[in-house]
């Protein structure tokens, strides 16, 4: 088999970690990115999870690590 492109990073797998680690890779600079996926991205299980997002953690780090998130999930649209 012959090697048609190199890339800096290859990602293995295109669900939420994958893909997630894809563009926070971009964000910081890092172009020469690869994500594979065997199938279509988050087919896997990230797309058959039942998660959501919530605070409803009786620890209090968990509740104020979910409150520190939500400003990041109303910029995050505009970062894509």
């Amino acid at each position: 088999m012959t090697v048609k492109n190199r890339y800096r990073v290859v990602i293995i797998g295109g669900g939420v970690i994958g893909t997630a680690t894809a563009f926070y890779l971009a964000k910081s600079g890092i172009r020469n990115v690869a994500v594979l996926e065997k199938d279509y991205l988050s087919s896997g299980s990230t797309g058959r999870c039942g998660g959501g997002i919530r605070q409803q953690w009786s620890e209090r780090m968990n509740v104020r690590l979910a409150m520190r998130s939500v400003d990041h999930f109303k910029r995050f649209e505009s970062e894509v």
